[in-house]
């Protein structure tokens, strides 16, 4: 099977918004949020990883300044468990790098532990922790790597 990654267009947002209600039950994205990522967010590069006809995963970066910040990021339920968070990663880091970034930073649930352990693997550290930040009023980890530093961080013991 082949992939690619590619940008995300008007016509992936069916297939997105499925995912998302299934990997973001409490409070995913809309459609319309993605639109808004797609043709008017002027910091956003949002793309997809693809096999053709399913879309296997997604994300959207928004390029502040001299850092990225990873808005959102998902693995299709069908497709979890083989590696495709790490294609994802490895895609957000090398982006963010060759467009000169110091650094990358994102939120996540606290009790998102899979997401958390894969932002570890990739060298993320926690910062703080944002009390409530959720619409459940869950508490988010605010997680930070650096992309200054002489080599990358990637630990795949875990």
């Amino acid at each position: 099977m082949n992939f690619e990654i590619r940008k995300m267009k008007e016509e992936d947002l069916d297939q997105i918004e499925k995912i998302e209600k299934i990997v973001f039950p409490f409070g995913g994205w809309q459609k319309h949020q993605y639109q808004y990522e797609i043709t008017t967010n002027p910091v956003s590069l949002p793309y997809v990883l693809t096999d053709g006809e399913n879309i296997i995963g997604y994300y959207s970066i928004w390029q502040m300044f001299d850092y990225m910040t990873i808005a959102t990021i998902a693995v299709n339920p069908d497709f979890q468990g083989q590696g495709f968070g790490n294609v994802l990663m490895m895609d957000i880091i090398q982006r963010s790098k060759s467009l000169n970034m110091k650094s990358i930073d994102l939120e996540v649930r606290v009790s998102n532990k899979t997401a958390i352990r894969l932002y570890e693997k990739f060298g993320f550290k926690h910062s703080h922790i944002r009390k409530g930040y959720y619409t459940n009023g869950e508490d988010a980890y605010f997680m930070i790597k650096n992309l200054r530093s002489d080599q990358d961080e990637f630990n795949f013991s875990n």
